[in-house]
């Protein structure tokens, strides 16, 4: 602890005791500090607390026998060495204790109290960490934005585009660098997209032409054998689209690569585009056209526009992480009328192979994107509404409606099956439905459509309750009979287990399902 006259070069600790000449006051140290020659005891400073003579009065300093009332000049040396004890005002040693002189001017201020200061200390010492804190994210701000500008330049540098494009791409970088505020920010955005682009990044089907027949042969049986397991039926669209498949890889680079379905609604040529993507292990996008009325959907709006952005071709050529992914454009028929030549210019330069090795977004003017390799697929249903200009580049495949019988197969085969594993019923349960019902519930039950959709949703509302009564014990309308079935066909861990067999009849699709309208309107006459 020190005790003496005040030293504007020292450091102080908290209870220290200074005295001032100039205007013979006491301060004791509230906050650790240095002062440096920063700092001055007064009223106003957090480092000090004045002590007023009332509070030295109760405070007795033990004297030396050299010590006498005369000494009160060097009162601040005496005192650097001497022990503080509190003793009861009654002492005689109070007496003889030094005090500065009274004055008329200043009034006496309350000494805070210890909670006081602990409290006043805390919010200084939460001001200073925040602060440093501050401090902390401004220079991790600072050198993230300098790491970042140094890693764009790198990626701009290695991007696989023409020299002309590069130079372009660094006078970019040179502004944003200069740039603050929010044209720094827009910058910055900008050219991430760009960097993000897969440029010259192909991803390579699992055969070429050059392959041993053995090998070509294997990846189209492969291929088939993906199609037949999502796709039931359509042997003559799948062969077809093996060949356009076999045209790619003998001549990657050939034009007419744009394929088409045209078909009525619910014929499967969403499924078999999917299936497709998956058999030949490429990116699959979507694009939904049915009521587009706005061309920058595709092709993005300016970077001028505040919150622009890319289009979609751009969005999924970042997405997809390269360049040739599959794009299927859904409903091309059904695009706003309004919109429609608009629209039908920007998808011609999409699909025409003589231009789209060259195509620009509107936000990233002066880029050429080279869409040659994308694989575009196109839908409609109905051709006489697609713009000539965009179906002459087309190879259309046409699918034809399913008939009933076939509707009733596809289900038998491939709708039902899925559906059972949807809702997940009991491993003891087996669940049974005729093709018979199937036929009924088509007939019957569904309105007259071209495809099996419809159907399907009959067929899982059936499901549903048929879930809902099994868990409630509710199997009104159900022909149900247990069996016994072996489990291991092993001797040794041989078991038996009951299963519980559940026949839909078509009882309990009356009551599950409502006839149609289209059925019921022979009886409008009687209502």
């Amino acid at each position: 602890m020190y005790v003496g006259i005040w030293d504007p070069s020292r450091s102080y600790r908290k209870g220290d005791i200074v005295y001032i000449q100039e205007n013979l006051m006491y301060y004791t140290c509230a906050l650790e500090h240095d002062s440096n020659h920063l700092t001055y005891p007064s009223k106003e400073d957090i480092y000090w607390v004045y002590i007023d003579s009332k509070f030295l009065s109760e405070i007795s300093f033990i004297k030396p026998r050299s010590f006498t009332t005369d000494n009160i000049p060097n009162f601040g040396n005496f005192l650097m060495n001497q022990p503080i004890t509190s003793v009861p005002p009654s002492t005689p040693e109070l007496a003889n204790m030094p005090l500065p002189r009274e004055t008329s001017s200043p009034e006496p201020i309350r000494l805070a109290s210890e909670t006081e200061l602990v409290q006043k200390q805390k919010r200084e010492n939460l001001k200073r960490k925040l602060r440093q804190a501050e401090n902390s994210v401004d220079n991790y701000k600072r050198q993230r934005t300098n790491s970042e500008i140094t890693d764009l330049r790198d990626k701009l540098l290695l991007l696989n585009v023409d020299v002309g494009t590069k130079s372009f791409l660094l006078d970019k970088y040179d502004l944003t660098r200069k740039a603050s505020g929010s044209d720094y920010s827009k910058g910055m955005a900008w050219l991430k997209t760009v960097v993000g682009l897969p440029y010259g990044k192909y991803k390579q089907l699992k055969v070429k032409a050059s392959d041993p027949p053995e090998r070509i042969k294997a990846f189209f049986e492969d291929v088939k054998a993906k199609l037949d397991k999502n796709i039931h039926g359509l042997e003559q669209v799948k062969q077809e689209i093996l060949e356009y498949v076999a045209r790619k890889i003998t001549n990657p680079n050939g034009k007419g690569h744009i394929l088409a379905l045209c078909g009525p609604p619910g014929v499967g040529k969403s499924k078999i585009i999917k299936g497709l993507a998956g058999a030949l292990e490429l990116p699959f996008f979507q694009i939904n056209c049915g009521g587009l009325n706005d061309v920058s959907v595709l092709t993005g709006h300016s970077e001028t526009y505040i919150g622009s952005k890319p289009g979609k071709i751009v969005e999924i050529l970042q997405n997809a992480n390269y360049m040739n992914p599959i794009i299927y454009m859904d409903e091309v028929d059904k695009i706003s009328e309004n919109k429609s030549v608009e629209i039908s210019g920007v998808l011609t330069h999409l699909l025409d192979e003589e231009q789209n090795n060259k195509f620009q977004d509107n936000y990233l003017s002066s880029v050429n994107l080279n869409l040659s390799k994308v694989f575009f697929v196109l839908s409609f249903n109905d051709i006489t509404k697609v713009d000539e200009i965009v179906s002459d580049r087309l190879k259309i495949i046409y699918i034809q409606e399913p008939s009933l019988e076939q509707k009733v197969q596809i289900c038998h085969d491939k709708v039902i099956p899925e559906l059972l594993a949807s809702v997940n019923f009991d491993r003891n349960c087996v669940i049974r439905i005729d093709k018979e019902v199937i036929e009924y519930i088509a007939t019957q039950k569904c309105d007259k459509e071209s495809g099996v959709r419809k159907l399907r949703q009959a067929l899982e509302k059936v499901f549903n309750k048929l879930n809902y009564d099994i868990l409630t014990g509710t199997t009104d309308n159900l022909y149900i009979h247990k069996t016994q079935e072996q489990e291991d066909t092993t001797k040794e861990l041989a078991s038996t287990k009951e299963k519980t067999i559940y026949n839909i009849t078509r009882r309990y699709i009356d009551a599950t399902l409502e006839t149609t309208s289209q059925n019921q309107s022979y009886l409008s006459m009687y209502i």
